[in-house]
């Protein structure tokens, strides 16, 4: 079976691969995946990248680089949002390179998204998130 263009594209250890309604997408002026959002799964704590409550860390965005074939944390993204970075479930993503923007819509944050949210009922007590806008930096 032809699987062209399709590659997989594996992350190491230090890319977080354990979360639930995270979102992948590609930006064509950066020509690179960008990931962000999702929650730790509480299902299966025998996966290993299973976290206890206490050990979510903080919310991240990450890049692949399609050329190079690694991923890295962005260091050239203006980031605008109204306070810290979330992790949101369930958010729309999208990339404008007309603009040289990439926005994430609403979505969600819950108990394992976020230390800040440990006291929060699990599976039905959420907060929805605002919009987030980054600009490439280096595009301009």
């Amino acid at each position: 079976m032809d699987t062209e263009p399709y590659s997989r594209i594996l992350k190491g250890p230090q890319v977080p691969s354990s979360l639930m309604q995270h979102a992948l997408w590609f930006s064509r002026a950066t020509r690179k995946i960008y990931q962000i959002g999702g929650w730790w799964s509480a299902s299966n704590i025998d996966n290993p990248g299973f976290k206890q409550l206490t050990e979510i860390p903080e919310a991240e965005l990450w890049e692949f680089d399609v050329v190079k074939k690694e991923w890295t944390r962005p260091t050239d993204l203006v980031i605008k949002n109204r306070g810290k970075l979330q992790r949101p479930g369930a958010a729309a993503y999208c990339d404008t390179s007309s603009v040289n923007r990439s926005y994430l819509f609403q979505g969600y944050v819950e108990q394992r998204s976020d230390k800040e949210c440990i006291d929060y009922a699990e599976w039905s007590e959420y907060k929805c998130t605002p919009q987030l806008s980054t600009n490439p930096s280096r595009l301009r």
